[in-house]
Parts: C-alpha cells; structure tokens; sequence
C-alpha cells in the first residue's frame, strides 16, 4: 500500500458539504450505476459519523447524467436507490417521481442521515437559465426588475452545490452553469467504476481544507 493511500485512509473529516454534485458521463452511469448507490451509502456513513459530532452533515446529492434523455434507462438502472434515500429523477421533459413510474417508497425504511438524491438525465444548465427568463418574462417581470436573487429562486435547480465532483476528465459540462458559479470543484481522473470510498473521503477532507470566497 502507498503511503498516500495510508494517509488518505488517517484523513479526518470534520466539516461535511451540504449540498454535492456529481457530473458524470454517459459511460459512467452505464457501466458503474451500482456505484452511485454506494456513494449514497457512503455519504450516510459520512453524515452519521460526523453527527455524532454535534456537525451538519451531507443533506442533498445531485447526480446529473450527461447525454442521457431515456427516463425508463435512468429508472431501470436506479430503481434499487429508492430503497436508501428520498429521491427524484428529472429529464428534458421533466420531473420523474419514483411513485408516478410504478415504484412504491416507503421513507420509514429510510436512515435518518441519508442525503435527499436528485438524479438528473441530460438538462443543460444554459437553457434552464433560457427557460427561466421565459418563465419571468411570462410573468411580466420587467427588466430593471430582474435580480440574481429573482433569477436564482425560479430556476428548476435553485440549490447551489457546495461541492462538485468530476470524474473521467478536468472539465465541466453545462449544467447548473449558474448554480456552481462559487462552488468548489475536485476532479478526478479515475471513472466512476473506480471511485473508491477512499477517494470519496479524500475530496471530502479537500473540501474542508479550503477557504471558500464566493467569488471574492
């Protein structure tokens, strides 16, 4: 064993992000969507263990699926993820609740440290911004009343991520091009079939060691 691995493994955590996302491929989700269920896991052992503390721990987790509109495919392949945490799939079209597609969830089966999952299949982050000034515009919003803060409430995604996390590559899709303006990133070379607990960990203790500025 390498002694970054040994090091790794004695990393502590001690402040969780609230909100993660991860950005994965379309290879990523065919070939390894069983390990999106163990990141779900994970994040629960993460969040119990940390509060056990007296900390906040990991509430939301956003898998966005590039290149992916089949709602049945994102189903058929993640249908067991009902069964760990709250959860909700969105297409192109639109919002996919596991009870409008035949799966029956039962919270009370649910830990009380699971994250809420969000598992989103190829929306692009530009036009969600398009969508939304159509939205306002429909509304009557007049451009001197247009905010950031208006812009960011009606947005189909309106929760920005503390964390993103990128496999495969050291570049970001569009999605939630608005939202993630001031998150930090953490890319990793390995593809998601790689992704260890380990690996999640250490991006975990990465995240905490940074000073966050919000684009100051």
């Amino acid at each position: 064993m390498s002694k970054l691995i040994q090091l790794r493994r004695k990393e502590k955590i001690t402040q969780l992000p609230l909100h993660i996302c991860f950005m994965l491929s379309s290879e990523d989700f065919k070939s390894s969507s069983k390990r999106i269920c163990d990141i779900v896991e994970w994040a629960t052992q993460f969040s119990t263990d940390i509060n056990a503390q007296g900390s906040s721990g990991i509430q939301k987790i956003t898998f966005h699926l590039h290149s992916i509109t089949n709602a049945d495919e994102v189903v058929s392949q993640l249908s067991n993820i009902t069964e760990l945490a709250p959860c909700a799939w969105y297409t192109a079209e639109g919002r996919v609740l596991p009870y409008e597609i035949g799966i029956k969830v039962d919270s009370r089966s649910f830990h009380p440290a699971a994250p809420e999952i969000i598992i989103v299949a190829g929306v692009s982050g530009r036009q969600e911004i398009a969508d939304t000034l159509e939205i306002l515009a429909r509304k009557g919003t007049q451009p001197e009343e247009l905010t950031e803060q208006l812009l960011t409430e009606n947005l189909r995604f309106p929760n920005s991520p503390d964390l993103v996390i990128k496999t495969r590559e050291k570049s970001l899709v569009d999605f939630m091009i608005w939202q993630t303006a001031y998150s930090e990133l953490y890319f990793t070379q390995a593809p998601l079939a790689a992704f260890t607990q380990h690996e999640f960990k250490h991006a975990l203790v990465d995240y905490q060691s940074r000073t966050r500025k919000f684009g100051q």
